[in-house]
């Protein structure tokens, strides 16, 4: 979201509130990346014994039927055009759920794929205090992510992305991934903004 806010200018409040939670939506899907990273790393003393060597990049936009890459910022999928992939789950947001697609790319050491893939989608534990923030802490898990494709590549070492990078004595891959990611609206309408409500299922904002 660094480059979205760094270029954001001010419309008007329907906007500008879609922005703000439409980007935490991204947050905290972000986190989610980052937490699978941390859980597959940890106890290394560094990246060169890190099965999780770089986090890329986590990405929002879309590439449409024209061929032009949407903003990239978190929208939810209502339509089939809307998808970042043709999605075997099928699932779209309606009255029960809400859907977002994102890509992303890391650096693994080549032992560690099947694992990461699987943590990425495992159930990941969260602390819950009200919406309100101010209720006695309680542990819950969400369990979001459903990869929808997957591509492996090779990494060359001596290209400009990989040159000044040192990965250790693994043999390196890079992963790229197209993901899906569900919101029970049951857990999390009560904090959805009243003015994405009515059109969320109806337009795909």
């Amino acid at each position: 979201g660094y480059d979205f806010w760094k270029t954001f200018q001010y419309s008007n409040i329907d906007n500008s509130v879609k922005d703000c939670w439409f980007w935490q939506i991204g947050y905290w899907i972000i986190e989610d990346v980052f937490s699978t990273a941390g859980t597959m790393n940890a106890g290394s003393s560094s990246v060169l014994v890190s099965p999780v060597k770089r986090v890329e990049q986590v990405s929002f936009g879309f590439t449409g039927g024209s061929g032009k890459v949407s903003q990239d910022r978190p929208k939810y999928v209502t339509k089939p055009e809307e998808q970042m992939t043709e999605s075997f789950t099928g699932r779209m947001s309606n009255e029960s759920i809400d859907v977002v697609h994102f890509s992303m790319a890391v650096v693994l050491s080549s032992k560690a794929i099947i694992p990461f893939m699987r943590e990425l989608c495992s159930a990941k534990e969260h602390k819950f205090m009200g919406f309100t923030g101010q209720e006695p802490a309680k542990v819950f898990k969400h369990n979001q992510i459903t990869i929808l494709e997957s591509r492996v590549k090779p990494v060359d070492l001596m290209s400009t992305d990989h040159l000044y990078y040192r990965y250790g004595a693994d043999t390196v891959v890079e992963v790229e991934l197209v993901c899906e990611y569900i919101f029970n609206k049951s857990g999390y309408d009560a904090i959805k903004p009243e003015s994405i409500k009515p059109s969320v299922v109806k337009t795909g904002i």
